[in-house]
């Protein structure tokens, strides 16, 4: 019997969105900066104005933030795409980030049992007071995201998230674990060393950077590599998640918010937008079981924060 397909988690479908974002931003900014070439070099030279404010219309902001004679402004280019591309670099990593501390946290709210034999430390007090605020699961599902996820590299968190789900995420077959830790030497650099390559770099990546404090030199060919190892990571944690513990909950709860958000309570069209966001065929007698929950009781949503992007078909 072939398995269910649950379509992604909201968590996924976040992420996606999140990171299309990103990655639109740095092609914009690389397609405006040839625009921004082809129309000065269009521009006879006795023409040019000697400052970019002086061209008619333009003494005002942006322009004045950067009141450049025109050869300078182009000379400008090459050093602006570096540092988008660096800094692309960085927001993908960290888009990546928000969606390992988003999945993880979503699984132990629903199944707080794989926690396992952690000894995790909690005062009374703390769980007391969640108690009386009747959101004990939200909680702890937090707090146990905090321990596994922050201040973890990445490898750390993949292999903890692997015993967790009894899965072998770094899969040498595929060399996406080890590609990604690289790109995450990459993003510290970027961050902590003035964008020069750094001794932790050139120890783990050797084979494309030999030395320490020299320039990161991105191409446009890493801007694309980056996002799509994200994305591949992503997915493959995404499945197994979904098969061991999310199945039709995210479906249910997207469901339910279309019903609070936006009044639609017809089981056609909300499973209609369940498909188109999470690419989840839910029935209609699940449809209508959610459906009906939600109205008998009213209940707040819980488990999961809906942002714009879980919206977007």
């Amino acid at each position: 019997m072939a398995k269910k397909n649950y379509g992604k988690s909201l968590a996924l479908q976040h992420f996606y969105k999140s990171i299309e974002a990103e990655i639109r931003n740095y092609w914009q900014i690389n397609t405006s900066l040839v625009y921004s070439e082809r129309w000065w070099n269009g521009i006879p030279e006795a023409d040019l104005p000697a400052r970019i404010t002086l061209f008619p219309g333009d003494n005002k902001t942006p322009f004045t933030s950067i009141d450049l004679p025109p050869k300078t402004y182009l000379e400008n280019h090459s050093n602006v795409l570096q540092l988008t591309r660096e800094n692309s670099i960085v927001n993908f990593i960290t888009v990546f980030e928000v969606y390992l501390y988003n999945i993880v946290k979503r699984m132990m709210y629903l199944k707080p049992s794989l926690v396992g034999e952690s000894e995790m430390p909690f005062e009374a007090r703390d769980i007391a007071d969640e108690m009386e605020n009747n959101s004990v699961k939200e909680w702890f599902a937090e707090k146990v995201t905090q321990k596994y996820i922050r201040n973890k590299s990445h490898l750390k968190m993949f292999k903890r998230l692997g015993q967790i789900l009894k899965y072998q995420i770094n899969d040498p077959n595929d060399g996406l674990v080890e590609d990604w830790n690289n790109w995450t030497y990459v993003r510290n650099a970027i961050i902590h060393n003035g964008r020069e390559t750094s001794e932790d770099l050139v120890r783990v990546w050797g084979s494309r950077y030999s030395a320490v404090g020299i320039p990161l030199n991105l191409a446009d060919a890493d801007v694309i590599k980056v996002p799509y190892i994200a994305m591949e990571l992503a997915k493959k944690i995404d499945k197994i998640i979904l098969d061991k513990v999310v199945q039709n909950e995210d479906a249910g709860l997207l469901v339910r918010e279309l019903f609070v958000r936006n009044g639609i309570e017809e089981p056609q069209e909300l499973a209609k937008s369940v498909w188109n966001i999470l690419n989840s065929r839910l029935g209609k007698p699940l449809v209508q079981k959610y459906l009906a929950y939600q109205k008998r009781t009213g209940a707040k949503i819980k488990g999961w924060r809906f942002t714009h992007y879980n919206f977007m078909e």
